[in-house]
């Protein structure tokens, strides 16, 4: 039976492992433009005109990339979950492949050296059989 290679390594262990550099990228520039709405915002505020539908607008907006962010570092897509289940699927069956390969092939071993010790121990016994039967021919031979 073929033993297929594990790929234990490919499945990501932690969640760090999982954040990949483009969505962690991500991450940092729509927090970076959240915090520049809420500066806009509160340079809104403290202008003596108050422009309230820009105040509430830059909020709004600067909310919303704020929550942007935290789904872009927190959020596993279910197509994503659902591949990483699938690999470690296949891992656990290479694994269990691993170790039912290894089984067999410790019984292989153990059945032939069971025929080794059959076959030597036949030989021994037919040894000793001829020798005995040496030695009976030899007494027959030295009384007469």
């Amino acid at each position: 039976m073929p033993s297929v290679p594990s790929n234990e390594s490919a499945v990501p262990a932690t969640d760090a492992a999982k954040l990949g550099p483009g969505r962690i990228i991500a991450t940092i520039v729509l927090a970076l433009v959240a915090l520049a709405c809420f500066g806009e915002t509160g340079k809104y505020l403290l202008a003596q005109h108050h422009h309230t539908v820009r105040i509430v607008g830059s909020f709004v907006l600067g909310l919303v990339l704020a929550i942007g962010a935290w789904f872009a570092l927190r959020y596993q897509s279910l197509a994503a979950e659902e591949a990483r289940e699938a690999e470690r699927i296949a891992a656990a069956r290479c694994a269990t492949d691993d170790a039912v390969a290894t089984v067999d092939s410790v019984a292989a071993v153990e059945t032939a050296a069971v025929e080794t010790a059959a076959v030597e121990t036949a030989a021994v016994e037919t040894a000793a059989v001829e020798t005995a039967g040496a030695g009976q021919q030899a007494t027959a031979a030295t009384q007469a």
